[in-house]
């Protein structure tokens, strides 16, 4: 994903669960929103990133459907779209 990203992006992880890119990300992006419903695996998110000292990440929880609609550059939504039923609000909150 680098080609795609500027050091001064904000991207929203849509379902970022423990972070596998947000965490990543956080080293390239100006700002990385870690958004998922589960309190458990942003719980491994917030380890992840107290445990790194990365301090460009929040943590939101959160459905896509459900999450305010904010400012962003990018927004990344990727092993997710298999488990969003029914999935007409989520894809037309994404276009």
């Amino acid at each position: 994903m680098r080609p795609w990203l500027e050091s001064t992006d904000t991207v929203v992880d849509v379902g970022g669960g423990a972070g596998r890119l947000t965490v990543p990300l956080a080293g390239i992006c100006q700002a990385v929103i870690g958004l998922d419903p589960s309190p458990a695996m942003l719980t491994d998110l917030a380890h992840q990133v107290r445990d790194r000292s990365i301090t460009n990440v929040r943590i939101d929880e959160s459905t896509w459907e459900a999450w305010p609609e904010e400012p962003a550059d990018v927004v990344l939504i990727s092993h997710l779209l298999y488990s969003v039923h029914p999935i007409e609000e989520f894809l037309r909150k994404a276009h």
